[in-house]
């Protein structure tokens, strides 16, 4: 018989977080529930337990896996100078530290490390738990920041942070739509688990209505803008800078429109910046780059976090995400002058002003290729997207983050949700956008591992079919593309 399951045992439960046994109480929860966070994070939606008392806030954590480059640990990097200046005490918390591969750390940040998230099993999870509450505890955190939105550890990490009396906010830096994008389920246990936080940080109006609709007290925050200079250069190449992750990055789009672009242009040239995320995907990129005959053309370089440089001699930046949430790349290139090129993202923040870009539909190669194409024709063009590129960024440079800042840590834990958001709740379009997803997410469980090998065998020859497409261009016949990977599903 589980805990948490009657009013005996929810009291129960409550008498050892008043008597200080928060790790052993936390931990049992993770023995007893496990991968079923849902179910537990349903349970304790009322609990007393949980609901934080206000407080001053001086001393902010701030939690990720770790600093080395990245689109998150690049925000963080820019956040906690910001903090410092308006006077807070800043706490770093990581799983991992890679001091000379880190982004730049303040001097006065206190820098701990705990047991990683990564790999931890359940039964180990009380090491962390310890480590986590000895943190919290002796520097003094008032507020955790979690930007670690997609760890399977994040509601035991929120029960324990709550169960000491701190506030727990969830700094989301993707999607929501992403989760279908990577046919991801958790998104219905996000659902539950978001309902416990104190705020939930997002990074666009879209994404904070589609939450607020949902009952979580979602606010728009956007990322810092730092001070970044212009470009007078006229620049050399074209720019790609981003993961090297295949499903939301799209990188083999870029290389096919590069492909495009050098039937007009053959001296023009792509570097491609970024880390490796999808497995193998630089040696797939490469072997692609080659078959096209593009060894000349396209550069692949290690990703860093030293950008500068390759900002300040583009001559065109390339963005071909299926979608971001904020994107720091469009933001930073926009700074240095340089013309876009992107897949079409309305809902963009950064991009919602219309100025210095031309959008293309989301995966029509021949239109990205296009746009290029036109920029490096016609020179009015470029310095006309040039021009608006930067004074677009003087307008983004002018929003007032300390007020929202401000406004948020004054604030909690209280309920900030208003009369319109509690009526978006319970509306017929909360009822549609649940429904949707729980289907959803029941498809994903009913059509992964273990499901009938029909279903297997179709879902396989897709895969083959978007593989072949990306790596060999696409604009393949039907035809052509059954000739030439055949049947071979074993």
């Amino acid at each position: 018989m589980r805990i948490l399951g009657t009013p005996e045992k929810n009291e129960a439960f409550q008498n050892c977080i008043e008597k200080g046994l928060v790790v052993e109480a936390v931990s049992t929860l993770v023995r007893e529930y496990g991968e079923e966070k849902k179910a537990l994070a349903e349970k304790l939606v009322d609990a007393d337990w949980l609901k934080v008392q206000k407080s001053e806030i001086k001393t902010i954590g701030i939690y990720y896996h770790r600093m080395t480059p990245g689109g998150v640990q690049r925000v963080i990097s820019l956040m906690m100078p910001l903090y410092l200046e308006w006077g807070y005490k800043v706490v770093l918390l990581t799983d991992e530290e890679h001091l000379r591969e880190e982004y730049e750390i303040p001097k006065e940040v206190e820098r701990v490390v705990i047991p990683s998230a990564l790999g931890l099993s359940y039964k180990k999870y009380p090491r962390r738990a310890e480590a986590l509450k000895e943190s919290l505890e002796k520097y003094e955190v008032d507020v955790i920041l979690y930007h670690a939105a997609e760890s399977r550890f994040l509601l035991y990490d929120m029960i324990l942070t709550k169960a000491l009396g701190i506030p727990f906010c969830v700094i989301v830096h993707g999607l929501f739509s992403a989760e279908m994008l990577r046919q991801n389920y958790h998104i219905i246990e996000k659902l539950s688990t978001f309902k416990l936080v104190d705020r939930l940080v997002v990074l666009s109006e879209m994404e904070k209505e589609f939450w607020m609709t949902l009952g979580i007290k979602a606010v728009y925050i956007p990322n810092p803008i730092q001070d970044l200079p212009f470009s007078k250069k006229e620049g050399e190449y074209i720019l790609w800078l981003g993961r090297l992750e295949e499903v939301c990055k799209q990188p083999f789009h870029a290389v096919e429109i590069m492909r495009k672009v050098t039937q007009v242009y053959p001296e023009a040239t792509m570097k491609m910046v970024g880390t490796e995320v999808t497995k193998g995907v630089i040696k797939r990129l490469k072997k692609k780059i080659k078959k096209a005959g593009m060894g000349n053309n396209v550069e692949i370089c290690k990703g860093t976090t030293e950008v500068d440089y390759f900002y300040e001699n583009a001559k065109i930046f390339l963005c071909t995400s299926a979608g971001e949430a904020f994107s720091m790349t469009l933001v930073e290139s926009k700074a240095y002058g340089i013309p876009l090129v992107t897949y079409d993202m309305p809902y963009l923040e950064v991009l919602k002003m219309g100025k210095g870009f031309i959008s293309v539909p989301q995966d029509d190669i021949n239109a990205g290729a296009d746009a290029i194409i036109e920029i490096l024709r016609k020179d009015e063009l470029r310095k006309q997207l040039k021009k608006e590129a930067r004074e677009s960024y003087e307008i983004l440079q002018q929003y007032d983050l300390h007020s929202v800042w401000e406004e948020l840590l004054s604030g909690l834990p209280e309920d900030t949700r208003n009369e319109k958001s509690i009526e978006q709740e319970n509306s017929q379009i909360s009822l549609v956008v649940r429904t949707m997803l729980e289907h959803y997410a029941k498809g994903c469980i009913a059509n992964g591992p273990g499901a009938e090998d029909k279903l297997n065998r179709g879902l396989w020859w897709l895969g083959r079919v978007y593989r072949f497409r990306q790596e060999n261009g696409f604009g393949q016949t039907w035809k052509m593309i059954l000739r030439k990977i055949g049947d071979t599903h074993d």
